[in-house]
């Protein structure tokens, strides 16, 4: 979706991810497309990781204008079977 992003004229993006060396290999190919990239590593599951990585990004560039939200994990549960413990996780 990033490399889309870029193709259309994105000037920033910022990457999150846990693994920092997989950004940064992507930030190369953005980089072609004259996007400035920002990289963070940020674990989804833990809410200080999250916030740190939103004020890393609003003290740079102070606002974001799309949000592209792709992360997840599974339980190998159905939503119904879940519980909210799994649930709040995911």
């Amino acid at each position: 979706m990033v490399k889309g992003f870029a193709k259309q004229g994105a000037s920033r993006i910022v990457l999150l991810a846990r693994r920092v060396e997989k950004l940064e290999e992507l930030a190369k190919y953005l980089k072609e497309y004259g996007t400035e990239t920002m990289c963070i590593k940020c674990d989804g599951t833990s809410s200080e990781s999250v916030s740190a990585a939103a004020k890393a990004v609003e003290e740079k560039w102070t606002k974001v204008d799309v949000l592209v939200n792709n992360a997840g994990n599974a339980h190998n549960a159905g939503v119904l079977d879940m519980t909210d413990e799994q649930w709040d996780f995911m």
